[in-house]
């Protein structure tokens, strides 16, 4: 099992097991880039497949360890130490992954949850590796509407993720000009691993139709997307002395461009999300309002923000150098065109008078 991506970008083409497809009739939600999914995560170390995969003793080890506790929220600590090599570790978190592709969601989380106990154990709560392999056990409660258990680890996720960037913020301040690459590098990905986790969290509530709430993650994800954009453009290359130094400004600003290019295609796809759910919110008040026969009148109609979403997804597309018949610019002039449809359609009529009961 290869590495996988970070949270933050959906691979174009991917599966669309993580998405919340639109209830309105007249957006579309395709699986293309801007669908949402939920994503899996394997370790640097866990490339076991290519060559360096533990022995078979000791990866059945925490594989039988897990089928003996795989109704037991917690283990004894010489299970944990009998079976916690990184590479043990690595190969039973890519187990999960397989047992999550195929559906086997109670086997994947039993995986997971043993992977994040001793992971906890080894190196704490707010290590990226247990952070990562918890967002997993979020990820599979999200599939088997365990709304509750998912909600629990995504956000214990993100307020870890939030703490460390936190953290990280302070540190730069105070250290800013002994502040080493590989720091930086390390910061935009607590950024792009906080994104993520507040991206799947924000599916998880629009699945439930909790649109409110998804707005909040979403938006909060899109923040912290500009922020990485910021940063990269911030940080300018050291100026070269010799051909190694020319060499080694040339690779930190492709870093720099291509961590800009990854977040700035996150950001187009969060925008356009967003722009469904604004009219999401709308379509969903206004139902509440309509089956409680209240006298007040619905809420106006988030069409100026919608539309202002999908202008800004197909604007970012298109300065990243998208084709104008790639699917997601597609896929965002639809919703765009249908907006505005919907914003001078006449309103409904009203509705008939009731019957009078006979005497």
């Amino acid at each position: 099992e290869k590495e996988e991506d970070h949270p933050d970008v959906s691979t174009p083409g991917g599966g669309n097991q993580g998405s919340a497809a639109s209830s309105l009739p007249y957006l579309t939600t395709p699986r293309t880039p801007v669908t949402p999914k939920v994503f899996s995560f394997s370790t640097p170390d866990s490339t076991a497949g290519a060559g360096g995969a533990p022995s078979s003793q000791s990866a059945a080890t925490p594989n039988s360890a897990i089928h003996r506790n795989h109704h037991h929220e917690a283990s004894s600590s010489s299970s944990l130490s009998s079976a916690s090599s990184p590479g043990a570790l690595a190969a039973l978190n890519n187990l999960g992954i397989v047992h999550e592709r195929k559906g086997e969601l109670p086997r994947a989380v039993a995986c997971f949850e043993f992977v994040h106990r001793a992971r906890r154990a080894a190196a704490g709560d707010d290590h990226p590796d247990a952070l990562n392999v918890l967002l997993n056990i979020g990820n599979c409660y999200q599939r088997m509407q365990r709304w509750e258990k998912a909600g629990e680890a995504y956000g214990d996720v993100i307020g870890m993720y939030r703490t460390i960037v936190k953290e990280r913020e302070d540190e730069e301040a105070l250290l800013q000009s002994t502040t080493t690459e590989d720091d930086r590098y390390r910061g935009v990905r607590s950024y792009r691993s906080l994104a993520g986790a507040l991206r799947n969290h924000g599916t998880c509530y629009w699945k439930q139709r909790r649109i409110s709430e998804a707005l909040d993650c979403l938006i909060d994800a899109l923040e912290v997307e500009e922020r990485i954009v910021l940063l990269l453009s911030s940080w300018l290359p050291p100026s070269p002395s010799s051909s190694s130094g020319e060499q080694q400004e040339s690779a930190l600003g492709d870093n720099n461009t291509a961590g800009m290019r990854q977040a700035k295609e996150s950001m187009a796809q969060l925008l356009g999300l967003m722009g469904c759910l604004y009219l999401e919110y709308n379509h969903s008040n206004s139902n509440i309002s309509n089956n409680k026969n209240n006298s007040k009148p619905p809420p106006s109609p988030l069409f100026h923000k919608s539309e202002e979403a999908f202008q800004c997804t197909i604007r970012l597309y298109e300065e990243l150098g998208y084709d104008p018949s790639h699917p997601s610019i597609v896929w965002a002039m639809h919703n765009l065109a249908m907006v505005a449809r919907l914003r001078d359609a006449p309103p409904p009529p009203p509705p008939p008078p009731p019957s009078a009961t006979p005497t």
